[in-house]
């Protein structure tokens, strides 16, 4: 009985330094970014400030965040914690234009992006104050005659 005793406390003893002796694991989450802002990012034809939201979730000592667009007609102005500032161009055309903005968090040598579109609607001139019209006229006198005196009231229209 002795002996099996003996057994039972170096076999607890194995097992107790072999779970005791393992480093400490320590369960660091990686960051995340998000934006918050529902897409697309929607802005008049005559351009100004836009923005928009986003989160960034377990940062790391060493992250930066940055905004960035391949279009030459919007300018990221400011990037602060939770929040992008845009400054975007008129559009003088007759079409709206798309662009895709990357929000990238860089840290420990990896990056993580997210992205959204700004949607700008186009001008009503089109960018041509003086049109050329193909016809031109005065309308001195108007008379017209609206179904004369049927579907009147009082012979009103």
């Amino acid at each position: 009985m002795r002996n099996y005793s003996i057994l039972t406390l170096c076999v607890s003893a194995v097992v107790l330094t072999a779970v005791g002796c393992k480093p400490d694991e320590t369960l660091l989450k990686e960051p995340t970014v998000e934006i918050t802002t529902d897409s697309p990012i929607t802005i008049g034809s005559n351009g100004g400030a836009a923005s928009f939201t986003y989160t960034l979730e377990n940062p790391a000592e060493d992250g930066e965040i940055n905004a960035a667009s391949e279009a030459s007609w919007i300018d990221i102005d400011d990037t602060t914690p939770e929040i992008v500032v845009l400054d975007v161009e008129p559009n003088d055309g007759n079409t709206s234009r798309t662009a895709e903005i990357v929000l990238t968090y860089t840290y420990a040598g990896k990056s993580i992006e997210d992205k959204i579109s700004l949607e700008q609607s186009g001008s009503s001139s089109g960018g041509n104050v003086d049109e050329d019209y193909d016809y031109e006229f005065n309308a001195e006198v108007f008379y017209g005659e609206y179904y004369g005196e049927r579907r009147s009231v009082n012979g009103t229209h």
